[in-house]
């Protein structure tokens, strides 16, 4: 707002009542307002956030501090789940039944093993039954969606 503009509002409100609003009216008339979109983030900005998600992430692992804890502080706010996070649920399983960080390093044994505890957590959370794919299993859905439209 400009010291004109700004003149111009004190002379309406501290006149005459009964003209205040087609003055007020007149007046608003002749302002323009800047309706400039806001600047999205720059990369800088970009780069230092997730620098930011590391070094938090890194202090975490360090002090022994655990989704589970880190979930329990933030019960206000709507946080999605992820692939990432039903990935890391399943190596948390991994972790704890085998000592492996890392898919990466996980055997057919080790597949076989953790599957029955990630699917009984997943049903437990979504209450619907979590199953593997599989060829046989596709073929299936495509033949009772077909039929499901007929």
């Amino acid at each position: 707002m400009t010291h004109e503009e700004k003149h111009t509002l004190v002379e309406i409100v501290t006149g005459k009542p009964f003209e205040v609003r087609p003055r007020l009216l007149k007046f608003l008339e002749t302002v323009v307002v800047d309706e400039k979109a806001p600047e999205t983030k720059s990369r800088s900005q970009e780069k230092s956030y997730h620098l930011l998600f590391s070094q938090i992430a890194s202090h975490c692992v360090a002090h022994g501090i655990d989704l589970k804890m880190a979930l329990e502080k933030i019960n206000k706010y709507e946080v999605s789940v992820t692939q990432e996070f039903v990935k890391s649920t399943w190596r948390a399983i991994l972790k704890t039944q085998t000592g492996k960080d890392s898919t990466r390093d996980q055997t057919k044994e080790d597949i076989k093993n953790i599957e029955p505890e990630f699917k009984r957590l997943w049903e437990d959370i979504t209450g619907e039954p979590v199953n593997f794919p599989s060829r046989d299993l596709q073929y299936y859905e495509q033949i009772a969606e077909s039929y499901a439209h007929h």
